[in-house]
């Protein structure tokens, strides 16, 4: 009989780890949050090629044929491109911290309606500063990035977690590619439809307002991803999280367990123990100490609610005191136990040292009438040093350790004092920089008059070889991405990404040399675009697994937050330093001029992938 419960209990754990591998990577939210990135990517670089172009407008006053001066259209193109991402950095990492503690979601839903707001007043300025004040308040109330990639830390293992970060990765490089895209093929739309009811006369809305469109297009998409998001999303936050109690109900049912004697022993665990992964190994010992037929000790009682799965197990010479947490653990009775392995669980190394400390201190207790204690301070001594700090305290609180283990046992450092987790920022900040800069620059230099080094393009053109970038990148994404990433690994994905930032940015000042032939011109800048695609998505996607891949559990949420203010940081300098060094490179006036901004990008970027030589984290591909 004792058999057959066993199996009965098997094939009901079986089932539930079958439905959490399925519950582990849910597609349908990841392409909502994905959908959130990619809204972020096109806000922020959709101005990019609408700004010299604003700018310019804004300089001539509605006197289309004025001349203006190309020092002042850069310097200005680039404080314009700039406050939005300046705003971000100011408010990313609180937003960061508030989410740790309100919850994901309405952080997201408020970045994502702000950023719609935000775009409209965009395309409604009639002047600069309202065009400054639009970017200034939608980047104060965006903190999409951080959240985002929270939401994703929050409700992925270890193993999905690089794979969920790849894509998001790949979101923000189609949203840094549909901006531009956008941005440059929907500007002045009389010039495409010339008889729309809109464009009639002087005073139509989108003669007076020819950037309008993009930006009503660009706040659509906002709304529609808001309404998903609002309908779809679940809180993901753990403090937060919908515990589903009545799925635990059901399938206690389901094996003929008695769930109101489970729901006493989960409340009764969480009464005694912060992590559900230690508590669960403390609470259901025999507390007389007596041998059983047969023991139920509890597999594993997670912090979500997770369903309750007992496990019938055999006689033993001596009572079970404490189950081990891990396959080959220190209770040799338990060899069943299914709980996710160290690696996919960092808590469960906690759990680990305090059920070696309690099974140590029992099996002590049990031989010290034999007089057989050796070596047991030293070992225990061991097992205190893998403790938290809050879990030392508990278990001095409870007599497990004395107050010089405690006290001995090593302190746990802030995240912002890890090397590997400042290594890891820092690496997106620069990738952030980098490409924010060039994206900043090529309009500006592809909109200049030849005579200033530029090649005199309109926005329509413009939008050609973007729009092949975006090609580009749907291609790579498709078909060689992910054998790509598999094959060199996180950091080597973003070190790819930063070395093929070099032909990527001086290929495009070489269609200067044949500024005059429109064909050679589009061919290579098409070819500049294509690299940029591959290199972009390279470098984003590593860089965000790398951040998760070195944050500590538990601030998954201030880690990304701090990663976004870094990146909305060089976001803001990449356009503001790339517009002012164009406006300095043409005030030089030697020939050449324009290779001096993507030289200096090339040389950076050639540079600092040695810098990933520092980056340890072993797990980072497992």
């Amino acid at each position: 009989m004792l058999q057959d419960g066993r199996d009965e209990l098997t094939t009901e754990s079986h089932a539930k780890r079958t439905l959490d591998k399925q519950d582990e990577f849910n597609s349908l939210r990841i392409t909502i949050i994905c959908l959130g990135e990619v809204l972020e990517g096109i806000h922020i670089t959709m101005p990019y090629t609408m700004a010299a172009y604003m700018v310019r407008d804004f300089l001539r006053g509605g006197n289309t044929d004025a001349q203006v001066d190309e020092e002042t259209v850069g310097r200005l193109t680039g404080i314009l491109a700039s406050v939005f991402c300046g705003a971000q950095f100011l408010t990313s990492y609180s937003w960061g911290v508030f989410s740790d503690k309100y919850g994901r979601k309405c952080v997201l839903l408020m970045s994502i309606i702000s950023g719609c707001i935000s775009a409209i007043i965009f395309g409604l300025s009639g002047n600069y500063a309202m065009a400054c004040s639009a970017r200034l308040f939608g980047g104060i109330f965006n903190a999409t990035g951080g959240t985002v990639k929270a939401m994703l830390a929050d409700s992925c293992t270890n193993r999905t977690l690089p794979r969920a970060l790849g894509y998001l990765g790949l979101a923000w490089g189609l949203g840094s590619m549909l901006g531009p895209m956008i941005g440059g093929a929907l500007s002045y739309p009389c010039s495409i439809f010339p008889s729309s009811a809109l464009c009639q006369g002087n005073d139509a809305l989108f003669q007076r307002r020819p950037f309008l469109l993009p930006c009503l297009f660009a706040a659509t998409m906002g709304l529609i991803t808001a309404m998903l998001s609002s309908c779809i999303l679940e809180e993901t936050l753990p403090t937060l999280r919908r515990k589903p109690k009545q799925r635990g109900d059901v399938e206690m049912a389901q094996i003929g367990g008695d769930v109101e004697e489970a729901r006493k022993l989960l409340s009764k665990g969480a009464e005694r123990m912060r992590r559900p992964s230690a508590r669960s190994f403390l609470d259901y010992q025999d507390e007389e100490g007596s041998d059983s037929d047969a023991s139920l000790v509890l597999e594993g009682a997670e912090e979500d609610g997770a369903v309750l799965t007992l496990t019938a197990v055999p006689p033993s010479p001596r009572p079970i005191i404490v189950p081990s947490p891990l396959p080959g653990g220190s209770t040799a009775s338990t060899p069943r136990y299914t709980a996710v392995r160290r690696e996919e669980d960092p808590e469960l190394g906690s759990a680990q040292a305090l059920a070696d400390i309690t099974n140590k201190r029992s099996s002590a207790d049990a031989s010290s009438k034999d007089g057989s204690r050796e070596g047991h301070g030293e070992w225990q001594q061991d097992a205190a040093s893998r403790l938290s700090a809050d879990e030392r305290r508990w278990g001095e609180d409870q007599g497990l350790l004395s107050s010089s283990q405690a006290s001995a046992a090593p302190a746990e450092r802030p995240w912002y004092h890890d090397r590997q987790v400042l290594l890891a920022l820092a690496s997106y900040g620069v990738v952030a920089f980098l490409f924010n800069l060039l994206d900043e620059v090529r309009p500006i230099f592809a909109s200049a008059p030849i005579r200033d080094g530029g090649l005199g393009m309109s926005t329509h053109l413009l939008s050609w070889p973007l729009s092949f970038g975006g090609l580009s990148f749907i291609l790579f994404v498709c078909l060689g991405y992910d054998r790509f990433y598999k094959a060199v690994g996180g950091v080597w994905c973003t070190r790819w990404g930063m070395v093929l930032i070099i032909p990527t940015a001086l290929f495009v000042p070489l269609a200067t040399l044949f500024a005059h032939n429109k064909v050679a011109v589009m061919a290579q800048l098409f070819l500049a675009m294509a690299v940029n695609s591959i290199a972009d998505t390279s470098a984003y996607s590593g860089s965000n697994v790398i951040i998760n891949a070195a944050a500590p559990p538990g601030v998954a949420g201030a880690v990304n937050g701090a990663g976004q203010a870094v990146s909305a940081l060089m976001r803001a300098f990449g356009p503001f330093l790339g517009g002012l060094a164009w406006s300095l490179s043409i005030h030089v006036g030697f020939p050449g001029h324009q290779f001096l901004v993507f030289a200096a990008v090339s040389l950076i970027a050639f540079l600092y992938q040695f810098t990933y030589a520092w980056v340890d984290l072993p797990n980072l591909d497992k």
